[in-house]
């Protein structure tokens, strides 16, 4: 600051003593021109690169994600917790980050679904941020209703998160992905349970984004789902990876004879599953199987054998 004063304040006057031009500021000092020079230049300099900085507000890089709220009878557009809306306008809000009035305000966000019957026919485009739809403790069920169509279609570059849903009577007559079908990029399931549905290929969900991707499962249940081709359970795209944990499947099979019957694909890793009745082969041959794995009546390479039907969903499955 005291060499901006300077300058601002600087008085040139002759130097009487003939050596020059000196300048005097206000604090009684004097020095020769040159001095004076590199000083007022080394000041003018510090005030053009003030001027060049331009000083803004903070800016966060992202929008607020958002919260919009569901349920079997909701209507409107408020999609607020004194206001749901239905879950296809709440899926459609979140994956564009919109508001009621169409405004992009968010990115992304969390739909949280209450309990109840859903209908089929979904879809998410998750584009402005990732997307969570959150259930009530699997009794949030979206239910097909003879469609040949998946109940959940996911597109989109965001990831999206499945958690504490039910999915059941899915039938995709061409295509994949029964209850769901998934082309986006990255997809988590998370205690939720599929059943009695069908697909060519993944009779619950089918995994196959163009640009592959990573599909996670966990703490889930499969049960009774069937696939023409493969993967009565889960199919994974080529390319992609799934790993898959903690998860449960029960009589769900392939109707071809060379396909693989609970999870198809490649690039599969399992941990703590269990399979039984999901057909001649339950796994892929080229699974990594982790440990913890069991199969009754099925083959899974790696896997250990089981006739506890305890272990099974309300201990009923027929174990040979």
């Amino acid at each position: 600051m005291d060499a901006l004063r300077f300058v601002a304040e600087s008085a040139r006057i002759p130097n009487r003593r003939g050596l020059g031009t000196w300048h005097a500021t206000r604090y009684g000092a004097g020095m020769p021109e040159r001095a004076w020079r590199r000083a007022s230049g080394g000041a003018i300099a510090l005030l053009a690169g003030i001027a060049a900085t331009v000083w803004v507000a903070p800016v966060s890089g992202a929008l607020p994600v958002g919260t919009y709220y569901a349920s079997p009878s909701g209507s409107g557009s408020a999609c607020s917790s004194s206001s749901p809306c239905s879950l296809s306008t709440a899926l459609a809000q979140a994956g564009s980050g919109e508001d009621g009035s169409g405004q992009v305000l968010y990115s992304g966000g969390t739909v949280l679904a209450a309990a109840g019957t859903y209908p089929a026919g979904l879809a998410l485009d998750a584009t402005a941020g990732p997307v969570t739809v959150q259930g009530s403790a699997s009794a949030s069920t979206i239910a097909g209703g003879g469609l040949t169509g998946p109940l959940l279609s996911i597109t989109g570059t965001e990831p999206v998160t499945l958690d504490a849903l039910s999915f059941t009577g899915g039938a995709a007559g061409v295509g994949q992905g029964g209850d769901v079908d998934a082309t986006g990029g990255q997809l988590t399931v998370v205690d939720s349970t599929f059943s009695s549905s069908f697909a060519p290929n993944g009779g619950a969900v089918a995994f196959a984004p163009s640009v592959p991707g990573v599909l996670g499962v966990e703490g889930s249940t499969f049960v009774g789902n069937t696939a023409a081709q493969s993967g009565g359970a889960v199919f994974v795209g080529t390319g992609s990876t799934a790993a898959i944990e903690g998860s449960t499947f029960v009589n769900d099979g392939a109707s071809s004879s060379s396909g693989d019957g609970a999870v198809a694909g490649s690039g599969i890793s399992l941990q703590a599953d269990i399979f039984a009745n999901d057909g001649a082969v339950a796994c892929p041959s080229s699974a990594t199987v982790g440990a913890g794995v069991l199969v009754a009546d099925g083959a899974c390479a790696g896997a250990r054998a089981t006739t506890d039907a305890a272990l099974f969903p309300g201990g009923s499955a027929v174990l040979g």
